[in-house]
């Protein structure tokens, strides 16, 4: 059976004794909310084995900036070669794949920020939300995974990347 060893850190500074032991570093929607991400990057890079892989997801498309991503505590979003450059650069990680996703439901994400803009936002964004936008949400993202290992999608609200430890 496999042995599965899960740890909990500071994404930046993570302890020197897990340098180069993990087969699998995930960090979902973690990055955007240390004001160091290059940092937080190369500790993702120092722990990862060689060969290593690390998932990681954040949120796209910094036009996309709202009162909501403040309230979250994020400190940018991100366009898809900047990440790259960060895993590369940082991180020194290879083999690097990048796609969107939550796209399906984008244009309504895109014309709903263009509103908040010129009426300004409402609320704090965490308000429930009717019923049938939330089925209609789920539905969109369990077809963008049912489509994901088939289609580089080309835009949406997040994104999300793999890739590899060189060494």
């Amino acid at each position: 059976s496999a042995f599965v060893d899960v740890r909990e850190g500071d994404i930046r500074a993570l302890p020197a004794q897990y340098t180069g032991r993990f087969d699998l570093v995930v960090a979902m929607d973690v990055i955007e909310h240390v004001s160091e991400d290059m940092q937080a990057v190369a500790e993702l890079g120092d722990v990862t084995a060689p060969g290593g892989r690390l998932v990681l997801t954040v949120p796209a498309m910094p036009s996309l900036w709202s009162k909501h991503d403040e309230e979250l505590g994020h400190y940018r979003r991100y366009r898809a070669e900047d990440l790259r450059f960060i895993l590369e650069t940082a991180g020194g990680f290879d083999d690097i794949r990048i796609s969107h996703f939550v796209s399906l439901s984008f244009p309504v994400a895109w014309a709903w920020r263009q509103i908040e803009r010129v009426i300004g936002a409402r609320g704090n964004g965490f308000e429930p939300q009717p019923a049938i936008l939330n089925t209609a949400l789920y539905g969109s993202l369990r077809l963008e995974g049912v489509l994901m290992g088939r289609v580089q999608f080309p835009i949406g609200t997040s994104l999300i990347a793999t890739a590899r430890m060189g060494g």
